[in-house]
This record gives structure tokens, C-alpha cells and sequence, in this order.
């Protein structure tokens, strides 16, 4: 029974000794933790006794980029050391020496300790509890961030989707006009137009020769019917004139409508393109190419009919107005 008895004491007495020692280590009393944050980073240090050395083992959530998001990653340093009165001298796993001095209320890291802090960096001594509650705050914080981020970025693409559709919509729009303009080109056209105004000049002149001819020979009779006859040609002229006229201010205005309507679809090809996804890119390609040529060719041959046409209301109503003239004056 003594021998028993011995031996608890024994026990005892080991285990006293022991709880000194580390007392005689660390000569103050610590803090269950140590804690220390900013905007974008909770720190949470213990300082960790044993009979010879003495741990610091930092707990560290940071805010970082990742994928173009905000988000905490988490990472662990240990440093180890030795602890006297309250000083501790300190070595990094990279071997990097750090001093720092500690009490129960605060731990204070003194020149270059870890990258991003600068030196003096006080942490507060602090239950676990109140670290866990400022870490669950961070990742909140920085998840509703994130979540915002990507609503906003999901809310601008598809405003960016939207006008890109509208832009399509637009071009394939201006692409229909310039085709069906292309085709109302294609019908405006002054060879018949042409062809008859000449026919009249020919007859005017035929009949002005014959009027000199009549009048010299024959009386006024017959030069006044045929005078007549001159005046309904005229007329003729006049009507054909307006014809000719009217069609050439609307293929004006179709050619600076189309040209508009061109420069405006370059526009809209230029900002639309590159966006366009693949599967439909030649397709549209294609088709934005070939109405481009059709109505840059159309607008070429559309010019030279106004020509025609300038040519038919200045020079051939001059002639006409000329033969006309000198019927009238017998």
C-alpha cells in the first residue's frame, strides 16, 4: 500500500515540475490566442510552450483574386523558438529569424516577420471564439462580394448579348433595304425613255424641215396644221420630259438612301463581327460581302442612268424647244 501511495507522489511531483517548467519558460501568462485584421485579412496566432522550445503557429485568411474574383484562401505559418520573459526569438521554416515580445493581452512582431505586414504588428490577445466569429465575417463579406460581382458581370453580359442582337437585327435589316433597293435600281432604268424622246427629236426635225419647205410653197394652211402637229409633239416632249425627270429624282434619292444605309451597315459589321459567334460568322459574312458589292454596283450603274438622263433633260430638251421655236415663228 505504501509502495502505491510512493508512486502517485511520484507522479504528482513529476507532473508539478513539469507545469513549472513551462512556467519557468514562458514567466508570463498567455492568451488563449492572439488576433490581428484588416479590410482583407484575419490573423490568428498561439504561442505555444513546451519544455524546451516554444511554437507560433499563425492561422491566416486573406482576401485574393482568384479567376477574377474575390475569395479567402487560408494558409498556416509556424514559427519556432525559445520564450524568455516575455521575448520571443523566432526562426521561419525558411529560416528567416523573427524577435517578437508577448503578454497576455497583446503579441507584437518587431521588424520583417511575414510578407504584407509591416513591423510592429500588434495582435490582440483573444479567445478562439472571437477569431472564428471575424472569420465568418471575412467569408461572408467577401462571398456576398463576390456574388455581386458576378451578378453585375452576368447583368452586363447579357445588356452586351442584348445590344449585340439589336445590332444584328439592325444590320440584317439595313441588308434587306439595300437589296430591295438594289432590285427597284434595277427597274429604273432610261433606254426606253431614251429611245423615245429620240424618236421625237427626229420627227420634230422632220417636220421643221417640211414646215420651211410647205411655207415657201404651199400657204399657211398647211403650215399651220403642220405647226400643230408641232405643238402635239412638244407636248409629247413635255410629258416625257416629267416622266424622265421624276424617275431621276427618285433614283436620287434611292442612291442616297442606299449609300446611307451602306455606311451605316459598315458601322454596325464593324462593331458586331468580332462578336459574333463562330457558327453563324461566315454565314453572315457572306451575306453582309455580297449585298455590299450588289449595292456598291448598283449605285455605279444607277449613276450612269442619271446621266442618260441629264443628258435627255438638258441637251434633248433643248433641241426640242429649238425645232418647236421655229415652227412657231412661221
Amino acid at each position: 500500500m505504501k509502495k502505491k501511495q510512493w508512486i502517485i507522489i511520484a507522479v504528482l511531483l513529476i507532473l508539478l515540475a513539469a507545469g513549472f517548467a513551462v512556467r519557468s519558460l514562458t514567466a508570463i501568462p498567455l492568451a488563449e490566442g492572439y488576433l490581428y485584421e484588416d479590410e482583407n485579412r484575419v490573423l490568428y496566432a498561439k504561442v505555444i510552450p513546451d519544455k524546451e522550445n516554444v511554437a507560433v503557429e499563425i492561422q491566416e485568411a486573406k482576401v485574393e483574386t482568384i479567376e477574377d474574383l474575390p475569395a479567402v484562401t487560408n494558409a498556416t505559418h509556424m514559427f519556432t523558438g525559445t520564450l524568455k520573459e516575455g521575448n520571443l526569438t523566432l526562426t521561419t521554416k525558411e529560416g528567416q529569424a523573427v524577435t517578437a515580445t508577448v503578454t497576455r493581452d497583446e503579441l507584437v512582431f518587431h521588424g520583417p516577420w511575414m510578407d504584407a505586414y509591416e513591423p510592429e504588428t500588434k495582435l490582440l490577445g483573444t479567445p478562439k471564439t472571437a477569431y472564428e466569429e471575424k472569420l465568418t465575417a471575412l467569408s461572408k463579406r467577401v462571398s456576398e462580394r463576390a456574388e455581386a460581382i458576378q451578378k453585375q458581370r452576368a447583368e452586363q453580359k447579357a445588356k452586351e448579348a442584348a445590344e449585340l442582337a439589336k445590332k444584328v437585327e439592325q444590320l440584317t435589316k439595313l441588308q434587306a433595304d439595300i437589296a430591295e433597293n438594289v432590285k427597284y435600281l434595277s427597274e429604273l432604268h432610261f433606254s426606253e425613255d431614251q429611245a423615245i424622246y429620240e424618236q421625237h427629236l427626229a420627227d420634230m426635225q422632220a417636220l421643221s424641215e417640211e414646215i420651211t419647205t410647205v411655207g415657201q410653197d404651199e400657204g399657211a394652211a398647211l403650215v399651220e396644221t403642220m405647226v400643230g402637229s408641232m405643238n402635239t409633239l412638244m407636248d409629247g416632249v413635255n410629258v416625257l420630259h416629267a416622266k424622265i425627270d421624276q424617275k431621276a429624282k427618285s433614283i436620287t434619292n434611292i442612291i442616297e438612301v442606299m449609300q446611307g444605309d451602306l455606311n451605316q451597315a459598315q458601322v454596325l459589321w464593324s462593331q458586331v463581327k468580332e462578336r459574333i459567334e463562330n457558327k453563324d460568322k461566315e454565314y453572315r459574312s457572306k451575306a453582309y460581302d455580297e449585298v455590299v458589292k450588289a449595292g456598291t454596283e448598283a449605285i455605279g450603274k444607277a449613276k450612269e442612268e442619271l446621266a442618260v438622263a441629264k443628258k435627255m433633260l438638258n441637251g434633248y430638251k433643248s433641241r426640242a424647244e429649238g425645232y418647236h421655236q421655229k415652227a412657231q415663228a412661221h
